[in-house]
């Protein structure tokens, strides 16, 4: 499982996680506009098969509109 970090959680995470999970991401180091927006995360993630990591609630607005990514 790859995972994608929203900005609400620190990238020293990926050092935790990295043996874990290859292939861990951090939002402010994805190729998209910055500071990220939700919805742009959203979509990076539902395109690269990323499982989004988040504390941030509104993702699962996302998810009702938008329907599941990957993974939530």
């Amino acid at each position: 499982m790859k995972l994608l970090l929203d900005a609400n959680i620190s990238w020293r995470i990926i050092k935790l996680v990295e043996n874990d999970f290859s292939g861990c991401f951090h939002s402010k180091d994805i190729e998209i506009n910055q500071p990220a927006k939700d919805i742009e995360i959203w979509e990076f993630a539902k395109q690269n098969q990323l499982t989004i990591l988040t504390h941030d609630d509104d993702f699962e607005k996302l998810l009702l509109l938008k329907g599941a990514p990957r993974k939530l």
